[in-house]
């Protein structure tokens, strides 16, 4: 009829003006790597960095962080670390590296492809499955090369914090796929599964405001599909926000704590911007399976870190999953914090805690007696 015909000419149409003045976080020439930015310093480690081939002809660019005072001159068991959510290794890492060091551990930090050091374009591009695919790479790239005979590849730990603390556990929940080598893992306040994150997201919000905010990140998730088939280059939403400005990470403390993380000269000219598109692909993306299944595959020791107050990834779902694991040898530290999602971090209320049950936790499987 054509009551439809005009229907869908009044929705096409106001897509297309959606499209066409909806504002991008940033633009491709914004990410400007500055001259200045340097390997930092470190009293506890050695720093020096290590270029990987990655895949489809993408270089990986990681620290390798030596302990400086070693007792023994065994080379020391290899922690291998990626950051979260759009974040990067010169992001607030070096603390745990230090940490770690200190037990007599070396820790390898290493960027994504599309972030930081890391070579990839359109910049700050998100994708789990290519991270999870970078992460196989920093792993096999260790175990064949010792890190130029700097460590001992016979002993991996994995660490990472919500959604690399996901990629750890996808890694451990597929031991079929996963080398010996590699001893345990460590997922601090991990992104285990999008549903309960999603009903939580709801539940804390409001149904009214939070169907708006995903209402309003997929139009702008649209324009990013759009442009990127017409080769257009990439519509950017701010990484960490609000609500009202469609960031990808939108709850009350996101935007002070995520952004406290960032360095003064981000590696690779980093913006707080990640292509949109990035909503289509996390509703299938959940670690631990729908329900906690895929928990009951990990074989080897992990520990996850969960914080009572967390409004990003938030604890209830990690307690939950933990209980359903079964037999699988993995620990759990809840703990209640005011920082919530960011407390393990340096400048934040449980670091000191934190960052020593993990030390002590990987130490337990990684340095020899």
């Amino acid at each position: 009829s054509m009551a439809k015909v005009w229907l869908i000419a009044i929705a096409v149409g106001a897509l297309a003006v959606w499209l066409r003045i909806a504002p991008s976080a940033a633009q491709a020439d914004d990410f400007i790597a500055s001259p200045e930015v340097q390997v930092p310093k470190s009293s506890v480690v050695t720093i020096s960095t290590t270029i990987i081939p990655g895949p489809q002809d993408t270089k990986l660019e990681a620290w390798l962080c030596l302990p400086k005072a070693t007792a023994s001159r065994q080379r020391p068991p290899v922690v291998i670390m990626g950051h979260g959510f759009g974040l990067q290794k010169d992001f607030g890492l070096l603390p745990f590296a230090e940490a770690f060091a200190k037990s007599g551990m070396a820790t390898l930090l290493f960027d994504y492809r599309h972030f930081g050091g890391s070579s990839g374009t359109p910049r700050n591009l998100l994708n789990p499955w290519l991270q999870l695919e970078d992460w196989r790479t920093v792993i096999n790239y260790t175990m064949m090369t010792s890190l130029n005979g700097e460590v001992d590849a016979t002993r991996i730990g994995l660490a990472g914090s919500s959604y690399s603390g996901g990629h750890v556990t996808t890694l451990l929940a597929n031991p079929g796929t996963l080398p010996s080598e590699v001893k345990c893992g460590v997922a601090n306040v991990p992104y285990l599964a999008s549903l309960p994150v999603v009903r939580l997201t709801f539940s804390s919000n409001g149904w009214g405001r939070t169907l708006g905010y995903f209402l309003h990140v997929g139009l702008h998730a649209v324009r990013d599909v759009v442009q990127s088939l017409f080769g257009m280059g990439p519509h950017y939403i701010p990484i960490a926000g609000t609500m009202a400005n469609a960031a990808a990470l939108a709850s009350p403390s996101s935007s002070k704590g995520y952004l406290s993380l960032v360095s003064e000269r981000p590696l690779g000219g980093w913006q707080n911007a990640v292509p949109a598109r990035i909503l289509f692909l996390f509703p299938f993306y959940s670690p631990a399976g729908l329900t906690g299944s895929a928990l009951r595959r990990v074989d080897r020791p992990l520990l996850f870190t969960a914080f009572e107050g967390d409004d990003l990834t938030f604890a209830e779902p990690v307690c939950d999953f933990h209980r359903r694991r079964g037999s699988a040898p993995i620990q759990l530290i809840n703990l209640t914090s005011q920082d919530g999602h960011w407390a393990a971090y340096q400048g934040f209320e449980l670091h000191t805690q934190v960052t020593s049950q993990m030390t002590d936790f990987l130490a337990t499987h990684l340095v020899q007696p």
